[in-house]
């Protein structure tokens, strides 16, 4: 299983939506509507690190961990992550 089939399962479990617009083809961005506001992943394809943002604040991650945490159902960054 690679970094990026991590991140995949990550987005999957926790119902997020790729953004599409992204110029970079190297960059990957994901998107989460919560009552709170937006919550935005960033990451680079050949990166092993996520970045989380939500309001004016910032997570970073392995994507390695994010696997344990969707397996888990516990969001990595904000609780935030599980409101469907």
């Amino acid at each position: 299983m690679t970094h990026n089939d991590c991140l995949d399962e990550y987005i999957k479990i926790f119902r997020y939506k790729e953004v599409l617009y992204n110029t970079l083809t190297n960059k990957r961005s994901f998107i989460k509507e919560t009552k709170d506001g937006f919550i935005v992943i960033e990451s680079l394809k050949e990166s092993k690190i996520v970045n989380f943002y939500f309001n004016k604040a910032t997570k970073r991650f392995k994507k390695s961990a994010l696997l344990m945490c969707a397996l888990d159902n516990m969001p990595a960054a904000w609780e935030e992550e599980n409101v469907q």
